[in-house]
């Protein structure tokens, strides 16, 4: 059940950004993709995903090949509601424009990276989110010209 649940959220979230990436600005060059899409993408590809496992688990469940749920322990918990905490922060800067792009992301999501990698030196996380942060930027600013920020 609490797989059909995590399906439903993801199909929920993946409608939402989708609904809300279409109040983007539009682009004043023809040729030029909006800021709406990449989240257009990744809504699309969240709502796939989550068609998919939704399938292959009730597929499962049918064969009798579902796997029970693991128990969920305090730590556990503990890092769920850490891990959205932050991106919650990261939303609110996002949405009122604190701080700069570059920075926040850096900031917010080395933690969220080292929380979920089996990694024990946070350092890697930094310097992983550190490139690919860079990376999304020049690709989206500089080759798509999309301000992000």
């Amino acid at each position: 059940m609490a797989e059909l649940i995590v399906n439903a959220l993801g199909m929920v979230i993946s409608i939402f950004l989708f609904v809300f990436s279409r109040s983007f600005a539009a682009p004043t060059k023809p040729g030029v993709p909006s800021a709406a899409f990449f989240p257009t993408i990744i809504a699309v590809v969240l709502f796939c995903l989550s068609i998919y496992n939704t399938t292959k688990y009730l597929i499962a469940k049918k064969k009798g090949l579902a796997e029970e749920p693991q128990a969920i322990n305090r730590f556990k918990m503990v890092q769920f509601f850490f891990l959205v905490l932050l991106l919650v922060i990261y939303t609110v800067a996002w949405n009122y424009k604190i701080g700069h792009f570059i920075i926040n992301t850096i900031i917010i999501f080395s933690p969220v990276c080292w929380l979920l990698s089996d990694e024990t030196e946070w350092w890697k996380s930094v310097l992983f989110i550190t490139g690919l942060t860079i990376f999304i930027y020049l690709l989206f600013v500089i080759g798509l010209k999309v301000r992000i920020w």
